[in-house]
C-alpha cells in the first residue's frame, strides 16, 4: 500500500478560525517547516503534500524550501462542514475527541474532497492527514499506524489514534475518501453513536490503533493554532522536545498538568442573575433562596466590562452564561453579549430553561450569534418534567426548542448549536435512552450529565457513584472559573452560596484574582493532597470532572 501525507496550510487563518501561526517562528523555526521536517523522518510515507491557497504558494514554498514537501494549490472551496467543526470543536480543543456533537480533532484539518483528489492524482492507497501546525507530530507513531493499516487492510478503511491533538495523523483509504465526500459530513461522524444504526464504539475496534497507555491518558493540544497551544509547544521545545516520542511528550503533558495555569482559564462561567422560573421548585439544581441560593444580581455591566478589558491574551477562552439563574432575565443581556462578542472571547454559550425571554431574546441568540444554547430539560415527558421541576411547562420548553430549530434551519445557519441536556437520576432514568436517541436525531447532539450533591449541600441524587477511588487535584481550579451575579469569583461551580470566594470583580481585575494568593494557595493545597482545609473541597466528589 502506498501512503501519502497531506497538510492543509493557510497562512491567514487556521482550521479552527484563529489567526494562522504557520509562518511564525517556533524556537526560531517556522511552525509549518517544523511540522514537515518532523514528518519527513517517517519511513512509511511515500511523499508529503502541502495544499494551500493559490495566492500563498510562493510564501509556503519559501518556508519549506529544502524540505521534501510538495507544495500544491488547492482550488476547492472550504468543506461544507467547516462552520460546524469550528463552532463545535472550540469546546474541546485540548482533547482528540469529545465536546459538542462528538467531533474529533482530525475533523478540523481534513478536507475530504481535496484529499480524495490528491489520492487519485498520486495513485495513493491511503492518505495520512496531518495538521499543518502539528510541530511535534511523532513520525514513529505515524509509521506504526501505517504498518497497522497494512496488516489489517482487509478489515479497516481508516485508522485513527487516541492521542493529544497534534501527536498523530489520521489515515483514510482512497475509496473511503470518495464515499465520505458524498455525505458532506466531517469524517469524525463515523465515530458517532447513531440510534438508527447502533454499533460498538470504534475505539474498541481495529480502526483504532492503540498507542502506549500514557499517550491515551494525556491531555493537551499540540497544534500551534492558538496562543495556549503555541505557548505549550514553546515550553516543550525549550525543554528539548524537538526529538521526543509521543510517549515522552505524553509524560511531559501529564507531569505539567498541575503546573500554575496560564493567565486565563479555558472556560469562564458567568452568572447574570439568580432569578429563575424554576426557583424554589426544581429538585435537580440549586435554584432560589429556599434551595440556599442567595439573591444576587443582576450582574452589573461594569463587572463584565472589567472582564472584557482584561481579555485579549488568549484566543481560546469560552464563556458560559449560566450559573444558578436564568440569563434571559437579565435586563441588559444584549449589551453584555455585545461586549463579549466584540472581545477576544472565542465562543459564548447560554444555559437556559427555554421558559424565559421573548422574541428579542430569540433574535439575540441568532444575531449575536450565540454559539451554543444548552437547555436542561431532564425529562422526556410532561409528567416527569412536572415532577422534577415543579411546573407543568414541558410543552412550552419543547415549543421554544422547536422554534429555534426551525429558525436555524430556515437561515441555513450552524449557530447556535442546540444542546438538550438530561440530568440522570433515579427519578427520570427510565426516560434517559429515549431522550438521548430522539434529540440526537432531531438536533445532532444531546448530553447526559450526572447530578451533584454540591459538596454535601444538596441531596445525593446519583444513580451510580462515578468518582475515582484516588483523589487528585481538582481540575476546575486549573481550567475553569466561576463569576457570580454580585461580582464574586468563587473556586468552582459547586459553590452556589459563595462559601469559598477568591476575589471580587469590583475590587480587583480578573487577572489578579485568577493568579492571586488565595486561589494559588488552594491549588498548592490540592497538589499536596490537602483538601480538608476548605469547607466545600473536603466533601466534594466532582473534582475529577473537566
Amino acid at each position: 500500500m502506498k501512503h501519502i501525507a497531506v497538510l492543509h496550510a493557510d497562512l491567514a487563518v487556521s482550521p479552527i478560525g484563529t489567526r494562522s501561526r504557520l509562518a511564525d517562528p517556533l524556537a526560531r523555526t517556522p511552525v509549518l517547516r517544523r511540522t514537515v521536517e518532523r514528518l519527513a523522518r517517517s519511513r512509511e510515507l511515500a511523499s508529503i503534500h502541502v495544499l494551500c491557497p493559490r495566492a500563498q504558494c510562493d510564501a509556503v514554498e519559501a518556508i519549506l524550501r529544502g524540505t521534501p514537501a510538495q507544495v500544491e494549490a488547492n482550488p476547492l472551496p472550504p468543506p461544507p462542514y467547516e462552520a460546524l467543526v469550528r463552532a463545535a470543536r472550540c469546546w474541546g480543543l485540548e482533547s482528540w475527541r469529545g465536546g459538542i456533537a462528538g467531533l474529533c480533532a482530525f475533523d478540523e484539518d481534513t478536507h475530504l474532497e481535496a484529499c480524495a483528489r490528491l489520492a487519485e492524482q498520486h495513485a495513493a492507497d491511503g492518505v495520512a492527514v496531518v495538521p499543518a501546525g502539528a510541530a511535534l507530530i511523532d513520525p514513529a507513531l505515524s509509521d506504526a499506524m501505517i504498518a497497522h493499516d497494512r496488516r489489517h487492510r482487509e478489515l479497516v478503511r481508516f485508522v485513527f489514534c487516541q492521542a493529544p491533538p497534534g501527536v498523530a495523523p489520521v489515515l483514510f483509504h482512497r475509496d473511503l475518501l470518495r464515499d465520505l465526500v458524498a455525505t458532506r459530513q466531517p469524517p469524525g461522524a463515523a465515530l458517532l453513536y447513531r440510534p438508527e444504526n447502533p454499533h460498538p464504539d470504534l475505539t474498541g475496534k481495529t480502526s483504532c490503533y492503540r498507542p502506549a497507555s500514557v499517550v491515551i491518558e494525556s491531555r493537551g493540544r499540540l497544534i500551534a493554532d492558538n496562543d495556549r497551544a503555541f505557548a505549550r509547544l514553546e515550553a516543550l521545545l525549550a525543554a528539548g522536545a524537538a526529538d521526543w516520542s509521543a510517549e515522552r511528550l505524553a509524560d511531559a503533558l501529564i507531569a505539567r498538568r498541575w503546573d500554575d495555569p496560564a493567565s486565563w482559564p479555558e472556560e469562564i462561567e458567568i452568572e447574570l442573575t439568580t432569578d429563575d422560573a424554576l426557583a424554589d421548585r426544581t429538585t435537580l439544581r440549586p435554584r432560589g433562596t429556599l434551595a440556599g441560593v442567595p439573591k444576587r444580581g443582576p450582574l452589573s455591566v461594569t463587572c463584565v466590562k472589567r472582564l472584557v478589558d482584561d481579555l485579549g491574551e488568549f484566543d481560546d477562552v469560552r464563556i458560559v452564561l449560566g450559573g444558578f439563574g436564568e440569563p434571559a432575565l437579565h435586563p441588559q443581556l444584549a449589551e453584555i453579549v455585545a461586549l463579549l462578542r466584540a472581545s477576544a472571547v472565542r465562543a459564548i454559550a447560554v444555559r437556559t430553561s427555554a421558559l424565559a425571554g421573548n422574541e428579542s431574546f430569540d433574535a439575540l441568540l441568532f444575531d449575536a450569534p450565540i454559539d451554543v444554547v444548552i437547555v436542561p430539560l431532564d425529562a422526556h415527558s410532561a409528567e416527569t418534567y412536572r415532577r422534577i421541576h415543579g411546573l407543568d411547562v414541558y410543552d412550552r420548553a419543547l415549543q421554544r426548542l422547536h422554534h429555534w430549530t426551525e429558525r436555524r434551519s430556515a437561515a441555513r445557519a450552524v449557530r447556535p448549536l442546540l444542546v438538550p441536556e438530561f440530568m440522570k437520576t433515579t427519578e427520570n432514568l427510565d426516560e434517559m435512552e429515549r431522550f438521548f436517541d430522539e434529540w440526537l436525531q432531531r438536533v445532532g447532539t444531546a448530553v447526559i450529565v450526572g447530578p451533584s450533591h454540591f459538596s454535601g449541600q444538596r441531596p445525593d441524587l446519583r444513580v451510580t457513584r462515578v468518582t475515582p477511588p484516588r483523589r487528585t487535584p481538582c481540575r476546575q481550579l486549573f481550567r475553569r472559573a466561576m463569576i457570580l451575579a454580585d461580582g464574586t469569583v468563587v473556586t468552582c461551580d459547586q459553590d452556589y452560596a459563595a462559601r469559598q470566594p477568591v476575589g471580587h470583580l469590583g475590587r480587583a481585575s480578573f487577572r489578579e484574582i485568577w493568579s492571586g494568593p488565595q486561589i494559588r494557595r488552594l491549588r498548592d493545597e490540592h497538589r499536596r493532597g490537602v483538601v480538608d482545609v476548605q469547607p466545600l473541597c473536603s466533601k466534594c466528589e466532582e473534582w475529577h470532572r473537566p
